[in-house]
């Protein structure tokens, strides 16, 4: 790839305008298959050249920024090509992660700026884009006719590459209705077009699956076998053939090689695995190496091969960089060109989407932050791919239980191949198994048991959750008396504290807290409590422009809790702003909140902190990237959390979090407001005396206090300490 002046009409069209801010990147062959088929240039601003160079190349998550950055700046000029290959090139950079309907709003309005401008030459790649979003959508028929339009355009305007991408794209959905034999001659067609250069490797790796994939479903498993050995031996770059061959091995009983496979196939695929620098590109990368990481870990459980299993999960929540800590990925500095960051437009429509409450305007709103953030975080990353191997796996499952003090046992639950694993790790063994019930079980239980904590109902399910994923691990679990928890997406919001162990509550026996990865634990020291630490309080009984009821105890928990340090901070009612907040994330050792907290499901990026003046969202704590070692959050649900696959969380708890504290305190439900107070002194008075002691270690002993004088969790099993952060 090179930065020169690119030939054509992208270049002189730019010139033409005026376009300011804007360079056009010329594109190798070889590059071209981050966005599969691209113009001849793309334009980019140019701070997007600095962070191609930090990052050491260019990836599919560089490039969708900087394209939807580029399209921004060229609106305001009207109608042009540019303005239109920008949008297609933004589409095959996002595919699978923009909705149908705003993909096919895309495609229209480039194939008519195309028309308008003249450039008839360019249509039949909208029409391709037309024909994929369709694909994508389940409109197979509607994208066939599409595809149509784009091959006699292909042959009209003499465009070898549309062809290739346009018969493969025909023959991807004649197999998916059930046409293999159309779909093979489609694919034999799409390979006359794969003219030797940089970029045939990647289309015939394509075509591989693809015809693979054909051979399987006509039973032809022989000629498949075959394809993916040839596939393999060749340097395949993708999971793909490992996937499919040791599927293949299982169903003839090869239970040993289809494992190998599996591994290999995960390995490959884990290169990448949260290397991205935004939250939605690493969902999107979870979302891709999902299947592999559930077969690995389900053969390798079935296999006995417990540590094993527990580096896959590990892999697949934290990334390779988890297991390389000398790794180049990581932060970079700042771009000196990028241009600082306006929150105050933002943060006026999130006001006026939450008190709307429209799912549409907070659907749209959340989208809007997260683009914003990610354009901050792909800037200042780099990302690098980090090869790891079965041997390292091993190692780090080692130091990971190395870390672990002799009293203190990590449990973690993954969803795989529909069951629900179970791993167990002391400083001697790792354990795992799979439930005797499904994950989809597991998830309703957790459902029926959230339910039942907050209608203060018998705890049935509550009990159930326990026997399923505590009761088995009984013999291990009476040997500690501390447990960190690693949850699935299906338990996220579960009180372990409040699950029975043997007919009893964990917290009676234990101390519980939780976190996103093993990483974290095995990385970042137990965040204590200390007499001469720098304590700021926050606290905000009633905001006047929220429609809330009063915490009569925020005032007497916070002036109660702040005797106990040497010089605290203290702001309340009216001082209680959010510029005292922000400006607390950067001058406290430990900031604790007392206020309403409000999480919202369908944007959790816009749940917020009820402060005097404003609400302040958790978008804007995670842009802060500044946050104290300790965050106590006295307010409800500052724990609920949307959760998605890779061990990715979107919550208020999370957002301090990836912020940089090394843990929060937080809530999983709504708090009663004079319990929350007591846990809270009870705490505090429990950590001083024991300066060594854990913030997890010392709430369960004030949790213990709580349950004596109400025994339904509700009462006290709400908070819970939390580590580890979404970014790297």
């Amino acid at each position: 790839m090179t930065r020169q002046g690119a030939p054509g009409e992208l270049v002189a069209e730019l010139g033409r305008l005026g376009v300011q801010g804007l360079d056009a990147m010329v594109l190798k062959a070889s590059s071209t298959t981050t966005i599969r088929l691209a113009p001849e240039a793309i334009l980019l601003p140019r701070p997007f050249f600095e962070a191609f160079v930090a990052r050491q190349g260019l990836d599919r998550e560089l490039l969708a920024t900087g394209l939807k950055a580029a399209a921004e700046i060229l609106q305001p000029y009207g109608p042009s090509i540019s303005l239109a290959e920008t949008y297609l090139s933004y589409l095959r950079c996002t595919r699978g992660d923009t909705s149908p309907e705003e993909a096919i709003d895309l495609v229209v309005q480039a194939a008519m700026m195309l028309r308008a401008v003249g450039a008839e030459h360019r249509v039949g790649r909208a029409y391709l884009e037309l024909a994929v979003t369709l694909k994508a959508a389940g409109v197979d028929y509607d994208a066939l006719a599409a595809l149509d339009h784009a091959v006699q355009r292909g042959h009209q305007f003499n465009d070898p590459a549309l062809l290739l991408a346009a018969h493969y794209e025909r023959g991807t959905i004649c197999r998916r209705i059930g046409l293999p034999i159309s779909a093979l001659e489609a694919f034999a067609t799409a390979r006359e077009f794969v003219a030797p250069s940089d970029v045939a490797p990647e289309w015939t790796e394509r075509l591989y699956a693809e015809e693979a994939a054909c051979d399987l479903t006509l039973g032809r498993n022989a000629e498949a076998e075959a394809i993916l050995a040839s596939w393999i031996e060749s340097g395949a770059s993708t999971h793909r053939p490992y996937l499919m061959r040791g599927d293949l091995r299982a169903q003839s009983g090869d239970r040993s090689a289809s494992l190998e496979d599996y591994i290999e196939g995960c390995l490959l695929a884990g290169r990448t695995i949260r290397g991205a620098a935004s939250d939605r590109f690493r969902r999107s990368d979870a979302r891709q190496a999902q299947e592999i990481f559930q077969a690995g870990i389900v053969a390798a459980v079935a296999a006995d091969a417990s540590a094993t299993a527990f580096g896959l999960s590990e892999l697949f929540l934290a990334g390779p960089a988890a297991f390389q800590p000398d790794s180049v990925a990581g932060a970079a500095p700042a771009s000196p060109s990028m241009p600082e960051t306006r929150l105050d437009p933002l943060i006026l429509k999130a006001q006026e989407a939450t008190d709307r409450g429209d799912e549409q305007d907070l659907a749209a709103i959340q989208n809007e932050a997260e683009w914003l953030l990610g354009h901050a975080d792909v800037l200042r990353s780099r990302r690098a791919e980090a090869p790891i191997s079965r041997s390292v796996l091993l190692k780090w499952c080692e130091r990971v239980q190395g870390s672990l003090p002799p009293d203190t046992a990590l449990l973690e639950y993954a969803e795989a191949g529909g069951q629900m694993v179970v791993f167990c790790l002391t400083p001697s063994k790792i354990y795992a198994h799979q439930t005797e019930v499904s994950a989809l079980e597991i998830g309703l239980l957790a459902t029926a048991a959230q339910h039942e904590i907050l209608g203060r109902f018998p705890t049935d399910a509550l009990a159930q959750l326990g026997r399923h994923l505590l009761d088995p691990l009984t013999e291990t679990l009476h040997q500690v008396r501390a447990l960190r928890i690693i949850t699935s997406q299906v338990l996220a919001g579960v009180s372990f504290a409040a699950m029975p162990l043997n007919g009893q509550p964990l917290i009676a026996t234990h101390s519980v807290g939780y976190a996103l990865s093993a990483q974290r634990i095995s990385g970042s020291p137990r965040a204590t409590v200390t007499h001469e630490q720098r304590w700021q309080g926050i606290g905000c009984p009633h905001p006047r422009y929220a429609l809330a009821q009063p915490l009569a105890f925020v005032e007497p928990e916070l002036r109660q809790v702040a005797q106990q340090f040497a010089a605290p901070n203290l702001k309340l009612g009216d001082a209680a702003t959010a510029d005292a907040l922000l400006s607390a994330l950067r001058e406290s050792d430990i900031l604790h909140l007392a206020c309403h907290g409000v999480f919202v499901p369908e944007a959790p990026l816009l749940s917020h902190l009820l402060l005097a003046d404003r609400p302040v969202f958790a978008f804007e704590l995670l842009h802060a990237r500044h946050a104290p070692p300790l965050v106590v959050l006295s307010a409800c649900e500052t724990a609920r959390a949307r959760p998605e696959l890779g061990g990715h969380v979107q919550s208020l708890s999370a957002a301090f979090l990836a912020s940089g504290a090394e843990a929060v305190l937080g809530a999983f439900w709504q708090l009663d407001d004079q319990a929350a107070a007591a846990i809270m002194d009870g705490m505090y008075q429990a950590s001083m005396p024991s300066p060594g002691q854990s913030i997890q270690e010392a709430l369960a002993l004030a949790q213990r206090k709580i349950r004596h004088q109400d025994p339904h969790p509700y009462a006290w099993a709400s908070l819970g300490v939390f580590s580890g952060g979404n970014r790297s």
